[in-house]
């Protein structure tokens, strides 16, 4: 993955926001964001309802490849 790739959550985040009781479902705000940057640890993803957050490289699938 790399700035500019259309990426979602992972099928294991979806199903651990699922089982989370105490967390509403969010599942459908991570269908679909572009990472915008990126660090040694870290993506910076921007989600299709605006949002701009930090996620681990293993809780994303990649959708599309930026050319």
């Amino acid at each position: 993955m790399k700035v500019g790739d259309l990426v979602a959550w992972a099928d294991h985040m979806i199903a651990w926001n699922a089982r989370s009781n105490h967390l509403p479902d969010i599942a459908h705000l991570r269908q679909r964001g572009f990472i915008y940057g990126e660090d040694r640890k870290y993506y910076f993803v921007h989600w299709d309802n605006g949002e701009q957050l930090a996620e681990l490289p293993e809780n994303l699938e990649l959708i599309s490849e930026s050319r």
